[in-house]
């Protein structure tokens, strides 16, 4: 009994000094997942994060009063998902002489091969700017996830590997290609970690712990910015709270899911 009190008293603490420092989190699901950086460039949750049903998501950045709306409605299949991604950032007063905006449509899909051993991932991604020009165009994100044990995965996805933008003065661009490698382990049922490498966004390291079978705590570190947050789930409703602090200010992010 005094061991598990310990146990949640450091855990307690240690959310209450990310809380306090201004972090964000990154977030866990059991099954269908990769490690979810809190990187402002990344514009879509990670290819193999599952919602297994709708979810809401509102961030707001602040000073510079950016803000992000994401929402996801998911479809389970025999052996994987179909997803539908709706996904806004930006502010269209963010400065008197200048207008930002993004907005993203994407549909993915994601299904397990060989016995739940292996997974395979795609994205096509519709893309819409408006800046002091607009422009539209597409982007494909692919990626493969395998479990070597039933407490351990690896993956590797490929954001952007084909991609292309039109804008109105009849300029073209191309977004560089991210490639981002995963592991996640969990040593026991409460206790989730993970690390991830892109080429994009740098290291990141976090954990989710189970303080409670439906109340979790979570910290980490993506890319020299620490993060922390809350996870709350009760009868097929998830309830997520983040806090990050990097040099565009500071990030809340409050989502909302309903599981079927």
């Amino acid at each position: 009994m005094k061991k598990k009190t310990l146990r949640m008293l450091f855990f307690s603490l240690l959310l209450l000094i990310g809380i306090n420092s201004n972090f964000v989190y990154a977030s866990f699901e059991r099954k269908y997942t990769s490690a979810k950086s809190a990187a402002l460039s990344d514009s879509l949750p990670s290819l193999f994060e599952s919602k297994k049903g709708i979810y809401f998501e509102r961030s707001l950045i602040q000073p510079i009063q950016l803000e992000r709306t994401t929402f996801v409605a998911e479809l389970s299949i025999p052996n994987g998902f179909i997803n539908l991604t709706y996904d806004s950032f930006g502010d269209n007063e963010v400065d008197t002489e200048l207008s930002y905006f993004e907005k993203v449509l994407a549909v993915k899909a994601v299904y397990s091969l060989v016995n739940d051993l292996f997974d395979a991932g795609i994205r096509l991604n519709k893309y819409d700017v408006d800046t002091a020009y607009s422009g539209n165009g597409f982007g494909l994100d692919i990626g493969v996830q395998i479990y070597p044990t039933s407490k351990l995965s690896v993956g590797l996805e490929l954001i952007d590997a084909l991609n292309y933008i039109n804008y109105s003065t009849g300029h073209h661009e191309k977004n560089p290609l991210n490639s981002i490698l995963f592991v996640q382990f969990a040593p026991y049922e409460k206790l989730k970690v993970y690390s991830r490498v892109s080429s994009g966004d740098g290291f990141s390291i976090g954990c989710e712990y189970f303080i409670l079978s439906d109340f979790s705590a979570r910290l980490g570190m993506n890319n020299g910015h620490f993060s922390a947050g809350l996870g709350i789930g009760k009868n097929n409703w998830q309830f997520d709270y983040s806090l990050y602090h990097d040099l565009l200010g500071t990030q809340q992010t409050l989502g909302v899911c309903r599981k079927f």
